[in-house]
């Protein structure tokens, strides 16, 4: 819904999966594009344009059911990194336990903590460098190669991205109004607009948002 974009997808469709040459790759007649990948971490919540002066933040979260560090594997010295619009480098050996939530705020964490309210049980980080801005942009969370192509360095894997906007389909009710940005599902696409949405004023940072919490109510039995 927000224009064409290319997307790394679960798995290839085109051709045959591992040929042994030319002719064999050739034989695959081809299928329908495989449903766009969506990682273990994802970017679940983004506080771009706060109201009454509040904070900016955003939040990621561990959607798999097994611990993830964010690190190159075996180099906890290279940790993932937010780049696009704005930058922060993750502490050295941080490990998400399942369904961890972390939020990365753009003040000094301790203040961001109080001002929402957050427990002291609940993961911040932060200051992140650099201003979310209102008008829209791109956000990755990125890992380092492990081995880059070629010997380079520098170069980064794109585990989650999102280039969010202030307007329809993007959910306007974010837009200075209150509300956050927050993912509908963890395990759908984020760059697509429609898989998000804007409840509750200031946001849910470190918990999962309304809809999220309204889909877990345990079922009551009525007679």
């Amino acid at each position: 819904s927000a224009g064409d974009r290319l997307a790394i997808l679960e798995r290839p469709t085109f051709g045959v999966d591992q040929p042994v040459d030319a002719g064999h790759f050739r034989t695959g007649g081809g299928a329908p594009n495989a449903p766009a990948h969506v990682g273990p971490v994802v970017i679940s919540e983004i506080m771009y344009h706060p109201a009454d002066g509040a904070g900016e933040y955003l939040e990621i979260v561990n959607r798999s059911d097994v611990p993830v560090s964010l690190h190159a594997p075996g180099e906890p010295a290279r940790p993932w990194r937010l780049v696009g619009g704005v930058s922060y480098q993750f502490p050295t050996g941080l490990v998400l336990g399942p369904g961890q939530r972390v939020v990365v705020a753009g003040v000094d964490p301790q203040e961001f903590r109080v001002a929402a309210g957050m427990p002291v049980s609940a993961t911040v980080l932060g200051p992140f460098v650099g201003r979310l801005d209102n008008a829209g942009e791109a956000l990755r969370l990125v890992e380092p190669w492990t081995t880059a192509p070629g010997g380079q360095s520098g170069l980064n894997l794109t585990v989650d991205a999102v280039a969010y906007g202030p307007r329809s389909p993007w959910p306007v009710a974010a837009d200075g109004r209150g509300p956050s940005l927050e993912r509908r599902e963890l395990g759908l696409y984020g760059a697509e607009p429609t898989h998000w949405t804007a409840l509750g004023p200031g946001g849910t940072p470190g918990e999962p948002g309304p809809l999220v919490r309204r889909l877990w109510l345990p079922l009551v039995a009525i007679e």
